[in-house]
């Protein structure tokens, strides 16, 4: 567990030092005592279970954005330390990756004070060490000594199922394609010779059949993969340090505009091919960006939030009373702030002038009941959606406001 202020006041006290180069913050005059307020803030956890919200007190959350950071910082804060107190035992080869470490040493005797220093260096970390003379795993990568040479090629953990995006899913086919090639670097990438290459290129054609895919399909790619890399037998390593070096990313001002399509298979690919077409005569190029929902998304596990937290929506009050007099409004917070500012004496507010005037409403022991939710959006469109709704609707309490009936944005609609 990642101890959260120890994390925050260290990066606090690096970023603050006066040997630190300048930052964002130090140029734009945030104190450091604001910088720790804001991270703080940033990186506690509060969440919803079983109905009831709970802060988490240390530690950060899983899935939180800055969960990684912090936690990368926590342990090379902690390796830090041991670096400087084992200089009698220092490893002849050290790699990490977060907690994950591949290390070689001189003799058992340096290995085994390492593993003693690095244990006690934080109560919050306690790792294992996993000896073996033959084979050991690290991250995808199985290491081996073979002849007096250290080999390596793709490990899967024995839990592995083999089971990747199905053939016949509803996927887009370059997707399918990008799967192909995505499993063959990795072969590529950590297979020490040629041989462990053709290995694993059979274990993906194993998995890849399991998957539905057709073999036509497979061997296209392979062929098209070994082709574009030039992978050769009498040549593997040479053309392996040539293909796999990093290219620097270059980013370039360009006027191609992504536009977020659900994919349904063929109509949302026919729908694309109509809007790049007809955007193509404003010079515009509009590329796809295909999104898909899993299945799991319709069954989630966790507590399902109530519907007062809700944000970005368009809402509509309904009188105690009559149901024929309603209110629509929108709100890009959240929806039980936006109950009570109709509530206030002080607002301005056709909601507050009904509540006052109608005894039913005033009786009612929880007026947020009378609040539903009709259509959730974004911050870019829900006044545009209110405007929509309340042309559609008509609802009373917003005809009292005039021509615009209260509506955030005007609406004009033209033929």
């Amino acid at each position: 567990m990642v101890p959260l202020d120890e994390v925050i006041n260290d990066i606090q006290r690096v970023i603050y030092s006066p040997s630190a180069p300048s930052s964002f913050f130090t140029n734009n005059g945030i104190a450091p005592r604001v910088f720790k307020n804001m991270l703080k803030l940033c990186s506690e956890s509060i969440f919803l279970y079983n109905d009831n919200v709970y802060k988490q007190h240390d530690g950060v959350a899983m899935g939180s954005p800055l969960a990684p950071l912090l936690a990368e910082w926590f342990v090379a804060m902690v390796e830090e330390q041991v670096v400087q107190q084992s200089t009698s035992c220092k490893p002849i080869f050290y790699k990490r990756y977060v907690d994950d470490i591949f290390a070689i040493f001189h003799s058992i005797t340096d290995r085994d004070n390492f593993f003693t220093i690095l244990n006690n260096a934080h109560q919050n970390l306690t790792f294992t060490m996993d000896v073996n003379k033959s084979k050991l795993p690290f991250l995808d990568v199985s290491v081996y000594i073979k002849n007096g040479k250290y080999n390596t090629q793709v490990y899967r953990k024995p839990t592995n199922t083999g089971v990747l995006m199905n053939f016949n899913c509803e996927a887009h086919i370059k997707w399918k394609h990008s799967l192909i090639r995505c499993l063959l670097m990795r072969a590529y990438r950590n297979s020490s010779s040629f041989y462990l290459f053709q290995m694993e290129v059979k274990n993906i054609k194993s998995i890849l059949l399991k998957n539905a895919y057709p073999d036509q399909f497979i061997e296209g790619n392979i062929s098209k993969f070994t082709s574009d890399l030039k992978i050769d037998e009498n040549q593997f390593k040479q053309n392996k340090c040539t293909n796999t070096k990093e290219n620097q990313l270059v980013v370039t001002e360009f006027d191609d505009v992504y536009l977020n399509i659900p994919y349904i298979g063929k109509p949302s690919e026919k729908l694309h091919r109509k809007i790049y077409h007809r955007m193509r005569k404003y010079y515009l190029c509009v590329k796809a960006a295909y999104n898909t929902v899993k299945v799991g998304s319709y069954f989630s596990l966790k507590s399902k939030c109530s519907n007062l937290f809700g944000s970005n929506v368009v809402y509509k009050f309904t009188c105690s009373r009559d149901e024929n007099i309603s209110y629509l409004g929108e709100t890009k917070g959240h929806i039980f702030k936006r109950i009570s500012e109709h509530s206030d004496r002080k607002s301005d507010s056709p909601v507050f002038d009904h509540l006052f005037n109608c005894k039913d409403c005033q009786n009612n022991s929880n007026i947020s009941t009378r609040f539903s939710i009709l259509k959730h959006s974004n911050k870019y469109n829900v006044r545009s959606l209110e405007s929509l709704l309340i042309a559609k609707l008509s609802p009373t309490l917003n005809i009292q406001l005039g021509k615009f009936r209260g509506a955030g944005a005007k609406l004009v609609l033209y033929s």
